[in-house]
């Protein structure tokens, strides 16, 4: 009897390929595995296959071979471990209650594993703790590729002599509104009082002080205005009079003397008259002491 045996094709294989990896980057013998075929064409799963990874060392740089075996068919891959240059520089720092704050306020500068520089950009930011309303501290991390550093923002309460100060302008108008008098500037924190006060202006006399003349400084810009009125000049016009006499001839009439103007000296003037009488007076006065005294002396020589 005869019997035909048929051979067919052996489609065993195992696929993998070598890679490059940093130190202290984690590895699995399943990176460098791709794929594996038993003889029919079908496939086969990693854990069917036998690994030899006994070389793996991540903690230096060097390299090491990986062996992946089914059906007598072996498969190796290499594994180069570079030096890792990853590192992520960020800083602690210090702000002020209500200042303005950004993550990348403290990041310094990053570099990937091979070296190549990355941007802020690049990297994953967790601020989530972030509070710039009170004192305290927040934490934030900033990772790429499983490098993480992490900075520490304290925020204290802002220094009294580091506090904004603010301004009340103060006005001198008349009740027409027009400026009379230079304005005055008080600065102040908030919160501070101020107190304003009136001027003597010439020629004006204060008719209104403004209810907000003393407070305290806010962050609004206050005004305070005096209102004042001119003055009313004295009454210098002349005095008009109009004199009568009776006439005794025959019947008495009253008859009508022409209006006369006659002007009074003013208190000034009064005071100014008198004060020249006297000097006048005081001079002769002086004048005759002085010849009676020369007189006297001649008669004594004599």
């Amino acid at each position: 009897k005869t019997v035909q045996v048929h051979v067919l094709k052996n489609h065993t294989a195992v696929n993998v390929h070598d890679s490059t990896i940093y130190v202290g980057d984690k590895w699995e013998a399943k990176d460098n595995f791709d794929s594996a075929v038993d003889k029919d064409g079908q496939d086969v799963d990693l854990k069917d296959i036998i690994v030899n990874d006994s070389q793996k060392n991540t903690e230096q740089v060097g390299s090491f071979d990986v062996t992946y075996t089914y059906e007598g068919i072996t498969s190796t891959a290499k594994v180069t471990v570079k030096e890792n240059q990853a590192s992520i520089n960020v800083h602690d720092s210090t702000i002020y209650v209500g200042d303005k704050w950004e993550a990348k306020d403290n990041f310094d500068s990053a570099i990937a594993k091979d070296g190549h520089k990355l941007s802020f950009n690049e990297l994953k930011v967790d601020d989530h703790e972030k509070n710039t309303s009170k004192k305290g501290s927040f934490k934030v991390t900033y990772s790429y590729e499983g490098i993480t550093s992490t900075s520490t923002i304290t925020v204290k309460e802002k220094p009294i002599n580091s506090q904004e100060k603010y301004k009340v302008v103060v006005q001198y108008l008349d009740e027409d509104g027009n400026k009379i008098s230079d304005s005055v500037t008080l600065t102040g924190k908030e919160g501070e009082a101020y107190h304003t006060e009136a001027k003597k202006i010439k020629g004006y006399t204060l008719t209104k002080e403004p209810k907000n003349k003393e407070g305290k400084f806010t962050k609004d810009s206050q005004s305070v205005t005096y209102v004042y009125a001119r003055k009313e000049s004295g009454n210098e016009d002349a005095i008009e009079t109009t004199g009568r006499s009776e006439n005794h001839s025959g019947n008495s009439r009253n008859k009508p003397i022409p209006s006369s103007t006659k002007s009074y000296p003013k208190t000034g003037e009064e005071t100014n008259n008198l004060l020249s009488a006297i000097g006048v007076a005081l001079l002769v006065l002086i004048s005759g002491v002085l010849i009676f005294l020369k007189r006297k002396k001649n008669e004594t020589n004599d």
